[in-house]
């Protein structure tokens, strides 16, 4: 082989090595989703999980923690985050910007809770008759306020959720079992919670900005063995 060429040939191959280690090298995309208040109490180990699952598909979850939820899910529909941790499909109804990784990472089960010194509704059916509060930007309870024949109450964290009970400004409110655990104990309000079974129950799922849908697909193949379902 002419010296030239074999020169043309080692140079070649050289810079085909230098081409596939800088690829190798690259850094992963990295996403910032938001987290509403009182997430990481109830769901302690699902964000290390998910950041693992997704470091395997060359994606670094950051969190942006501690967030009101109505400015976590807002923030994540146009764009000034990359997503939202978890919601349930009934809570981005409307926002359009936002698409689904179509593995549910949870179970939302929400109780009927009251003061433990108040008297629960006498069933279900009776809710209409009494007063719920929630969270603003927590859309389930929508599914409540609809229904409600004496009108309700909306706040912007769980601490005011739970002195609007404690005043009598609302008869009721919805959360999971962990949920109220953690409320009492940080109000130092005791409460309880009412009928044998959760009053709604919805699978959660993260959510991205439509920005970043060619992610859903890998994001879907790492959090797979996370299925709640499984």
């Amino acid at each position: 082989m002419p010296l030239k060429i074999l020169s043309l040939a080692l140079l070649t191959m050289g810079l085909l090595f230098i081409f596939n280690q800088n690829l190798s090298a690259q850094p992963p995309v990295s996403l910032t989703l938001g987290v509403y208040q009182g997430f990481t109490k109830t769901y302690p180990n699902l964000l290390p999980q998910l950041k693992k699952a997704a470091a395997s598909q060359g994606i670094n979850l950051n969190y942006k923690h501690n967030l009101p939820a109505n400015r976590s899910l807002m923030w994540a529909a146009n764009g000034n985050l990359d997503g939202d941790i978890l919601r349930q499909p009934f809570a981005v109804e409307g926002l359009p910007s936002l698409v689904q990784v179509n593995v549910p990472l949870a179970r939302f089960e929400f109780w009927v809770w009251v003061l433990a010194n108040s008297h629960c509704p006498p069933s279900e059916a009776e809710l209409v008759n009494f007063k719920p509060v929630g969270l603003l930007g927590i859309k389930y309870f929508d599914l409540v306020y609809r229904h409600s024949k004496v009108g309700f109450e909306q706040v912007t964290g769980i601490p005011a959720m739970a002195k609007m009970l404690k005043l009598g400004r609302a008869d009721y409110s919805l959360a999971g079992l962990r949920s109220i655990e953690i409320i009492s104990k940080s109000s130092g309000i005791k409460f309880k919670t009412c009928f044998q079974r959760p009053h709604i129950s919805l699978d959660g799922f993260m959510y991205l900005h439509v920005k970043h849908q060619a992610l859903v697909p890998l994001l879907e193949a790492a959090f797979k063995p996370l299925a709640r379902h499984q």
